[in-house]
């Protein structure tokens, strides 16, 4: 398989030279944050794993659910939360198929941005992979992408070979819609993948389809962007022709310097997204009161931005 990656080497060899999460660039200083990984993909049972009586005990009594043909999970092992349990079930879905698949098909696009951990990764309703052998290959499932004769990176993710995570973030930004594209290009520099290998990726992909959209989103990332909802509000804030969007913009104040979440300087206007956690505690409540003031005394505006807002951003920025 082309550009492979020993699987007991891919975790050092990614993390040096191909943007594997595991290594993030830290863009406001003093900063933390979790460090991205691979998912874990539940385990996974054949139907020839069981004696035939416990096989249909277990499918009677509800504690089996099936993946796919002959391939189940079991019901205990499965989140209580529902979206985690269609994440679950999705990521079950992927490492099946990838266990029976040929040489020459790679897990790529949607798929391996899941198995990546790549955020707001939302259900294809299919497995996709890349074909670069031009192999005579069908399956129920499955949606195959022709790739003849291309050469494609790879690393083993839980065991599934997958594209790497610089190519799969440029497979992704040629499919998904601007906001979302943006979303995953912002993530892509964060964990360290380089803006000039991104591009040179979407130049040297053979399938022009997505290249000048790809492009045009790549024009915009910023590492700077600390979520995916702040990708999503920058690039509507763009869209509606606000003028230049700063991100991680220093103002220094009596108290320290703190730092914007993103900026319009022309307006001295500071947008800041407030994820639900944020606020739940008294302390942070009163730390974040005291450094609006404290910015606001520089003269700065501020417009504050929940998920629900998020829900019709284009009337929030109209």
């Amino acid at each position: 398989m082309p550009g492979k990656v020993d699987p007991t080497q891919a975790e050092m060899v990614a993390a040096v030279s191909l943007g594997y999460p595991g290594r993030m660039t830290l863009m406001r200083p003093g900063s933390t944050y979790a460090r991205p990984v691979p998912v874990t993909t539940p385990q996974v049972f054949r139907s020839s794993d069981f004696v035939k009586r416990r096989l249909v005990q277990l499918k009677r009594g509800g504690q089996l659910v099936p993946v796919k043909a002959g391939w189940y999970l079991l019901e205990r092992d499965l989140p209580d939360n529902k979206y985690e349990r269609r994440r679950a079930l999705m990521l079950a879905r992927i490492h099946t198929h990838a266990l029976t698949l040929p040489d020459g098909l790679l897990v790529s696009h949607r798929s391996a941005g899941l198995l990546l951990g790549f955020p707001s990764m939302q259900d294809p309703g299919c497995v996709e992979v890349s074909n670069f052998r031009d192999l005579q290959f069908s399956r129920t499932g499955v949606r195959v992408h022709k790739r003849p004769n291309e050469e494609l990176e790879s690393i083993y993710c839980n065991s599934t070979a997958v594209t790497t995570p610089r190519v799969t973030a440029v497979e992704l930004l040629r499919i998904l819609t601007p906001s979302s594209a943006l979303a995953i290009a912002d993530y892509a520099l964060r964990i360290g993948c380089q803006l000039e290998d991104l591009q040179s990726i979407n130049r040297s992909l053979s399938l022009p389809r997505g290249r000048a959209h790809a492009d045009r989103v790549l024009a915009l990332a910023d590492a700077g962007a600390e979520s995916p909802q702040e990708s999503v509000l920058r690039h509507w804030t763009i869209a509606a022709g606000f003028p230049e969007v700063l991100t991680q913009r220093p103002v220094h104040t009596r108290i320290k310097t703190y730092f914007l979440d993103m900026a319009i300087e022309e307006l001295k206007l500071a947008i800041e997204y407030d994820g639900e956690p944020k606020y739940a505690d008294r302390q942070v409540l009163v730390a974040e009161k005291r450094r609006e003031d404290a910015i606001r005394e520089q003269g700065w505006e501020f417009v504050r931005v929940t998920k629900e807002d998020l829900r019709d951003v284009r009337a929030l920025v109209a």
